[in-house]
């Protein structure tokens, strides 16, 4: 870290002064290493001494002393006083001052130590802060301001620092000055502005969470589950999460989150109160658990730790009451750890979360807490009341919050609440005859008469009548299937994030009533009943509650209309906001505004604030609703509440332009919640200078939040920390803007989605983020915008739909987006081509082959004809030729693919290297085509090499690594290890389970891979179980005409036949061969071996014509497309062997058994169990022909063979002992 010249020493010994706050120990490491960084400096005598800065004796140096070097978090409270800023201004007038700060420049904000940018000049002979000179400021500071410098400990940093506290001794100052950061320190700072009450701790932990990067966030949802202590925080750290770094540990630490405490050497940190459960519900399942694993297996377990061994048993054995007497801060210690425990098992849910509550309940009990712990007594206390609230013993949605000037509708509540009550008497009525048999009610009504308010007050009124109760805003199916999914997860099911599995999953739970009965489900604001009704439970101990403003609700649904207000009720809410307005007032506003709730809302919110007298706002009205006359109508255009926010936002413009701004670009998002955090990662993206403004400081962020609910022009959701807007708000917002100004305001909305793109669309951890962002880029039309960074956001949200299971959402969001660019930017865009290639792959994915390769074949032309205008595109080339080797796979060419997957592994290997990630994937994509074209041997040496670069590269566990095993095991099998393929299979099975969960698509292909091992190995009825089930998770999950489907019933198919039951056998291979045909067309090999498969089954229900017939179509064409030699055709060869001899004609049956019977040794070695089975076959058309000496040899070789290879009890083998049964062969289908 030396600078690159050698500086002129400062005048006086440097003084090194080390903030001691109890987060700087993280930084013990770090903070030797810098001293002696220092010293090498160049700067003269380094003088260490630790401070508290709390204390106001930390700037008293001793005399003689020269430059100090303050080095510091920022994390201590103190930073953020005037008496600190004082007393560091004091300093910095009398020698030169600067601060080391150790966490990255990036983080600084979250810190007390938040500087402005400036330009330094220090002249020669300057030997204090207050004769230097800055430039460059943040408008508005106070020009005789002292400036601080504040430095990164980096090698940047280091170098700046010291050429300031060098620069005074140079004969000549640069007159260009420094570049820097320095806190700006006033004569007089006066004190600071008032505290901002603390958030809610759901509000800490969601802007924490947009703060900061994925990995920073996930050391937090694992610290959560222990207590703070320093030795545990950093074994938990290594174990765990090694890749991480200090700066990581460091975020969390200094965050609001966590409180330093040092009443305790056991904990020296604490969360903030209701934290802790906030990230623990954040955190998945799997990972809580390696958390506990990780501590259980601690060498030195801390006091209290040795519960955690018993967290995990089912159920969790009881702790026993806490020791009493003895060392206090061991007791301390026990008592942080069993609570510790509580929560973790309350957040593992389900069968545990009853004990966790249980345990924290006699924790209390116990009041074995030390006398001077007051603050664990405290926190204990608050968790009882959270853990006995409704939200705690059932399972309450995130509704919205209520409308405290809530008025009148009391007999609609009455209505609705005996119409549920009464709803299950109904069901069997004609006029609601093929509805669910929990019968939805529905709230209908046109835009602004309350219909959400009305549920929502209807659920603050009666939520304890319930176990459940989940608000869905309903607008699109992508909200809606978010919304379940976090239903799932609250109950304790054991479902993965991807849509296509988990939201089946949630709603037989709640037509089982398992775990709770008695719920009741909120759609709010439903589209149509097509697109909702797939969503509702069928059946179940619960009640489903719409609110829509489609009328054909009414038919599947007992509805219930909401209309305008009574003229009682629109007087009494403009009483209610504003009691000085008289009763003809308040009549002649209702009158004006038609009653209508929304608008009398607006106008008492306005009467309200501004105190305008009736007769002048009545003017105001009358004179926006003229204007509005003359304008284009948007739909559900409401006049009157139109009107009624013009007037308002005009005052709003008046008063707060940044708020209204801030408005105008929220309009152009969807009218679900605007998250925060969502418009605060967006500042310093150069919005505008008002937005940004206000975008950058929380203060004033607020108070524009504050002038917009106060007019109510927006709803604020303070516990969920978002901002939700009336669509007719939004029409209102946008009518008012001119074409131009709708054009930048927009832009800037696309430009806020931007920045809160995570990046990581395959990463589970963000998919509530990219689920959030989805309604607002679709509102905001942000795939028609072309900025770079917005054009990638839409690329991810297409790649997290598709491995957040909506497969068809990513085929026809990512189809939007590649029309729209190609029209937009041409084909030969670099992201229009990148889009191309993904949606290629998703089309395949779910079937739509010739979509696919004429994408795939699109694109290849745009590449190639790029590559003869000069300007090629070679890694985008192979990844759009990395798809058509897949086309021709489909295609079932699968020696053309094999050609293509040579040639681009041998491309990749000149151009990445063997070890590239690159290289990988198509070293992968050539062990599938080898498999496929019957070169099992090279496959297996292909794949064997691939598995061992993947698993040394990326861990054995990563999903590409275990893909590439699985393929290896096929190679294993398919070259007669049956024995092996099965243990081998059995252990990747569980492996996958546990990685990827039950039913990931990786799990599933492992799934069906082992019942076919199991069969080839013998073991029918375990087969025929787990084929059955994967077929089944397969349908629920893919449907019967996805290829992996269809591939699971073929095996199934053989695995019925195997058991003896032939009927259902020769029923499901008919339709496989049916589903095939028209997936992949009548001669892809995958359908021909199916036709064998079939022919097998009619040959053993006695039609052995029918077989013989199907048999001989099928093997020539599979000799036609793959050759004789190939493996499938040789199969084929043995089975139409079969049939000859069971049609009459054994010496037909020699004929081909022995041509087959050699070829089968040349290809797959005489050694291997297809070989030996057709040698059997052999054998007995000899004996048939009378040939008894050749008969007896070659059955006693084949048979001793099999007996060796397969075991004695081996079905095939014992059907070759007898003598009189035909050996059957079967083709499984492999992957494409």
């Amino acid at each position: 870290m030396k600078p690159t010249t050698e500086p002129s020493a400062p005048a006086g010994r440097v003084l090194l002064l080390l903030d001691t706050h109890p987060t700087m120990q993280v930084w013990a490491g770090v903070l030797a290493e810098l001293t002696d960084t220092l010293e090498t400096l160049g700067l003269g005598t380094l003088t260490v001494q630790p401070v508290e800065m709390e204390n106001a004796a930390w700037a008293d140096v001793p005399p003689g002393t020269g430059p100090v070097v303050l080095v510091s978090d920022g994390a201590c409270p103190a930073w953020r006083t005037a008496s600190t800023a004082r007393r560091l201004g004091a300093l910095a007038r009398t020698r030169p001052v600067v601060i080391l700060h150790v966490l990255s420049q990036t983080r600084w904000y979250l810190t007390g130590i938040d500087p402005e940018p400036v330009i330094l000049q220090i002249p020669a002979g300057a030997r204090t802060n207050a004769q230097w000179q800055w430039l460059d400021s943040a408008p508005g500071a106070d020009e005789a301001a002292l400036p601080v410098p504040v430095l990164e400990n980096s090698e940047r940093g280091l170098r700046s620092m010291t050429q300031i506290l060098t620069a005074a001794a140079r004969p000549e100052p640069d007159e260009n000055g420094l570049a820097a950061a320095a806190l700006l320190l006033s004569e007089d700072p006066g004190e600071p502005e008032p505290a901002v009450a603390q958030p809610d701790p759901k509000t800490t932990v969601n802007e924490f969470r947009a703060a900061v990067s994925p990995q920073t966030f996930q050391l937090a949802t694992y610290l959560a589950a222990v207590p703070l202590n320093l030795s545990v925080i950093q074994d938990l750290r290594a174990r765990l999460m090694p890749d991480s770094s200090i700066q990581n540990l460091a975020e969390v630490l200094v965050s609001p989150l966590v409180r330093a405490e040092n009443s305790s050497p056991a904990v020296a940190f604490r969360f903030e109160n209701g934290v802790q459960q906030e990230l623990l519900a954040s955190a998945r399942r799997a990972d809580i658990e390696r958390v506990v694993r990780a501590v259980s297996e601690r060498p030195q377990a801390s006091p209290g730790s040795t519960t955690f061994t018993t967290v995990l048993d089912r159920p969790p054995t009881p702790t026993g009451p806490l020791p009493t007497g003895g060392d206090p801060f061991r007791r301390r210690a026990e008592t942080e750890w069993r609570t510790a425990r509580a929560l973790v098992l309350m957040a593992l849910s389900g069968p545990y979360f009853r004990a966790g509550q249980r345990e924290l309940d006699e924790l209390i009990n116990q009041r074995a807490v030390a006398s001077g712990a007051t603050s664990t007594r405290r926190d204990l206390d608050l968790m009882a009341v959270q853990s006995s609230s409704p939200a705690a013993r059932s399972v309450l949605g995130d509704y919205p919050p209520r409308n405290q000037f809530f008025t009148g509708r009391d007999d609609l509540l009455a209505d609705l609440h005996a119409s549920l009550r009464s709803s299950r008497d109904v069901t069997q009525q004609p006029q609601y005859s093929g509805v669910t048999a929990v019968l939805p009610h529905a709230l209908h009504g046109m835009g602004g008469v309350g219909k959400s308010l009305l549920a929502i007050e209807y659920l603050y009124r009666h939520a304890n009548e319930y176990d459940v109760v989940w608000w869905i805003s309903s607008e699109r199916t992508n909200g809606i299937q978010n919304s379940l999914i976090m239903l799932g997860q609250r109950l304790g099911l054991t479902i993965d994030n991807e849509a296509n599995t988990a939201v089946p999953a949630v709603l037989e739970a709640l037509r089982r009533g398992e775990p709770y009965g008695n719920w009741l489900l909120v759609f709010d604001n439903a589209e149509s009943p097509e697109s909702v009704m797939p969503f509702l439970p069928k059946d179940g101990p619960g009640h489903i509650l719409i609110t829509s403003r489609d009328a054909r609700w009414a038919q599947v649904a007992r509805p219930l209309e909401v209309n305008v207000f009574n003229r009682d009720e629109s007087k009494e809410l403009l009483r209610r906001r504003g009691p000085n307005i008289t009763d003809t007032e308040a009549d002649q506003l209702a009158e004006a505004l038609g009653d209508l709730p929304l608008a009398i809302e607006q106008a008492a919110a306005w009467h309200y604030e501004t105190g305008m007298p009736a007769a002048e706002y009545l003017r105001l009205l009358s004179e926006k609703q003229e204007e509005l006359l003359d304008q284009p109508a948007p739909i559900d255009y409401q006049v009157p509440v139109i009107a009624a926010w013009n007037v308002s936002l005009d005052q709003l413009e008046a008063r707060n332009p940044a708020a209204l701004q801030l408005l105008q670009v929220c309009a152009f998002f969807a009218s679900e919640p605007i998250p925060r955090t969502l418009l605060t990662r967006a500042r310093g993206q150069g919005i505008s200078p008002q937005l940004d403004h206000i975008l950058r400081n929380a203060i004033h962020f607020g108070n524009a939040v504050r002038e917009i609910s106060r007019y109510s022009l927006a709803r604020i959701d303070h516990r969920n920390n978002a901002i939700q807007m009336h669509r007719l708000v939004q029409a209102a917002l946008i009518a008012r803007m001119s074409e131009e100004d709708r054009t930048e305001t927009r832009h800037a909305a696309h430009r806020i989605l931007a920045a809160a793109d995570p990046t990581e669309p395959e990463n589970p951890a963000e998919y509530s983020t990219y689920g959030s962002l989805y309604p607002h880029i679709l509102a905001s039309q942000a795939v028609n915008c072309g900025e770079s960074w917005v054009r990638d956001l839409i690329i991810n949200e297409v790649k997290y739909l598709y491995r957040w299971g909506d497969h068809e959402a990513a085929v026809e969001f990512g189809t939007v987006a590649y029309e729209t660019w190609r029209q937009a930017h041409g084909p030969d865009d670099p992201q229009t081509l990148q889009i191309a290639r993904w949606l290629a792959f998703y089309m395949f994915t779910i079937g739509r082959y010739t979509e696919a390769a004429e994408l795939n074949a699109t694109s290849l032309a745009v590449f190639e004809r790029m590559r003869e205008e000069g300007r090629p595109d070679p890694d985008g080339e192979v990844g759009v030729l990395g798809n058509i080797a897949i086309d021709r796979r489909v295609a079932g060419r699968f020696d053309d693919a094999l050609t293509l997957s040579r040639e681009l592994y041998d491309r990749a290997l000149q151009r990445y290297g063997d070890r590239d990630s690159e290289t990988l994937i198509y070293a992968h994509d050539l062990g599938v085509s080898l498999r496929l074209s019957g070169l099992f041997l090279e496959a297996r040496d292909r794949d064997r090499a691939t598995y061992e670069l993947r698993a040394e590269l990326f861990g054995p566990d990563h999903p590409a690594s275990i893909r590439t095993q699985l393929g290896l095991l096929i190679d294993l099998r398919e070259l007669g290890d049956y024995t092996d393929a099965v243990r081998l299979h059995e252990f990747e099975l569980t492996r996958t389970v546990a990685i990827m969960g039950e039913i990931n698509p990786t799990t599933l292909l492992a799934r069906r891979l082992l019942a076919v091992a199991q069969r080839k190995a013998g073991y029918h009825d375990a087969a025929l179980g787990t084929s059955e089930l994967v077929s089944r998770q397969l349908r629920a999950r893919y449907g019967n005409l996805y290829p992996e489907t269809i591939a699971a019933e073929s095996n199934y198919a053989i695995d019925l036949r195997q058991v003896g039951d032939l009927a259902e056998a020769e029923r499901m291979g008919a339709d496989v061969v049916q589903r095939y045909t028209s997936r992949l067309g009548a001669e892809h090999p995958h359908t021909l071996s199916a036709r064998v498969n079939l022919a097998i089954t009619y040959r053993l229900i006695d039609n052995p014509a029918q077989a013989l017939a199907m048999t001989s179509t099928a093997y020539e064409a599979l000799v036609s497309r793959l050759g004789p030699d190939h493996p499938s055709s040789l199969v084929a060869a043995a089975n139409l062997g079969s049939d000859l001899f069971a049609t009459g004609d054994p010496a037909a049956a020699l004929a081909k058994d022995e041509d087959t019977w050699r070829r089968l040794g040349t290809v797959l070695g005489a050694d291997h169990p297809t070989t030996l089975a057709c040698e059997s076959n052999l054998a007995m058309d000899l004996r048939t022909l009378g040939r008894t000496e050749e008969s007896e040899e070659r059955h006693r070789h084949a048979l001793t063979m099999m007996e060796a290879l397969l075991g004695y009890e081996h079905r095939a083998v014992r059907e070759a002992r007898s003598g009189t049964e035909r050996a059957n062969c079967d083709l499984d289908p492999m992957p494409l």
